[in-house]
């Protein structure tokens, strides 16, 4: 392999053109710049993260409890990785500069978005990249994303927080399929990486393009799902149902509706497509109350969506957790839902 050294010219891009045999493909990658991004990431207040973990290209460093965040009811840790961006520098025009530093933080956020909501899955912990929201308005952050030549390190500290005290995180060996909910507040006050995370990780950030993206819709629905569990509980299951409904998107739909005996345009097999997804990525038998719960769902799944769920007085808008009695089964099937939700798209990754 034969070793090519760069002068200091002030082109050396052009210089390498000329001198060796790359192409311009290579070439314009090898030089684009590289970025490091750090985020905050919230997650349960009574989970937080572990240790330090270093997962493909990406390290977790949980953060302490600042004075800035103190009052929020959650726990924090940072999330770091290096990725390629435009160069800030390379232009002189201030508003040019502005705007590709801009793509360069919508780059980084959305890489960091998709790790987050992937984790969330395989972990079934509850987490976000730090935002909240008040209606019309809303705020985010920290997050920098700056050149890997320029950026601080004492930035970790002094803006994020991180525990510089923390153990080597622990990667803990899980059952999969799982059916057993483990965003319950009780136990112990950490949660651990799956030792299949890793391999895992590598294996949804190397799937085709079309594979890759329809996973990481299913993701982003269910961590919305998670992120509304107590609140608004009918939002959560509508978001569990929607995560299935993304992996079948794409599926061959026959358009034919056999009440009108003919081609409809709206026909698009939703309930076939849905039962599909949880028979041909869940062995049987299911656990009893959960094998129940999903064919009932089955044979009812508009019902179940639209009237079961949004049908319930009690059940609308935001859950204070005062009608107990009138929500109890509302609960217990939200439970089994994202159960058979999370089962069935960790099984769907592993099985492809």
């Amino acid at each position: 392999m034969k070793t090519v050294v760069v002068s200091r010219g002030n082109n050396p891009l052009r210089w390498l053109k000329r001198n060796t045999t790359c192409s311009q493909e290579y070439l314009e990658v090898a030089f684009i710049p590289k970025f490091h991004g750090v985020f905050l990431v919230d997650t349960d207040f009574f989970k937080k993260l572990g240790g330090v973990y270093t997962i493909e290209d990406y390290t977790l460093t949980p953060c302490l409890r600042s004075i800035e965040n103190q009052h929020k009811a959650c726990s924090n840790f940072a999330l770091e990785f290096d990725f390629r961006g435009l160069d800030e520098n390379k232009s002189s025009d201030s508003s040019e500069k502005a705007r590709r530093g801009f793509v360069n933080m919508n780059r980084g956020a959305r890489i960091a978005k998709d790790f987050i909501a992937w984790m969330v899955v395989a972990t079934t912990q509850w987490m976000r990249l730090s935002s909240e929201s008040y209606g019309y308005q809303g705020s985010s952050g920290p997050m920098i994303c700056r050149s890997t030549q320029d950026f601080d390190k004492t930035l970790l500290d002094s803006v994020f927080h991180v525990d510089r005290n923390a153990r080597k995180g622990e990667f803990v060996k899980v059952k999969r399929p799982s059916f057993s909910f483990s965003g319950s507040t009780h136990g112990p006050k950490t949660f651990e990486v799956p030792s299949d995370f890793p391999y895992l990780t590598k294996k949804v950030f190397s799937l085709r393009k079309e594979e890759r993206e329809k996973f990481l819709n299913a993701c982003f629905s269910y961590q919305f799902g998670l992120e509304n569990w107590t609140c608004y509980r009918t939002i959560s299951a509508l978001s569990f149902v929607s995560a299935v409904e993304s992996m079948m998107a794409d599926e061959y739909s026959s358009g034919f509706c056999k009440y009108a005996n003919r081609s409809c345009a709206l026909k698009k097999d939703v309930m076939k497509k849905f039962r599909s997804f949880f028979e041909q990525n869940l062995e049987k038998p299911l656990p009893k109350q959960l094998g129940d719960f999903l064919n009932r769902v089955y044979s009812e799944r508009s019902v179940f969506v639209h009237r079961a769920l949004l049908g319930i007085d009690e059940a609308r808008g935001i859950d204070f957790g005062f009608g107990y009695e009138k929500t109890k089964q509302l609960r217990k099937e939200q439970r089994y839902l994202e159960n058979l939700v999370n089962a069935a798209l960790m099984e769907w990754l592993k099985r492809i």
